[in-house]
């Protein structure tokens, strides 16, 4: 699916489900979310790989 949206000219992000979790909580922690998820409604789809590999902290 990411592949073609990229084929057809969409603006992709791809990450596991752990790296949102930590690109998120870092951002959270210097205070900077909104800004992060600013940047990230630049993209049309945002990918989380391997939901489910790995159980995540809570606050995730």
């Amino acid at each position: 699916m990411s592949i073609k949206a990229c084929q057809h000219g969409y603006r992709v992000m791809f990450a596991t489900a752990q790296q949102w979790v930590s690109r998120l909580k870092a951002a959270q922690e210097r205070n900077q979310l909104e800004a992060e998820l600013r940047r990230l409604e630049r993209y049309q789809l945002l990918v989380v790989d391997e939901i489910g590999y790995l159980p995540l902290e809570r606050q995730a």
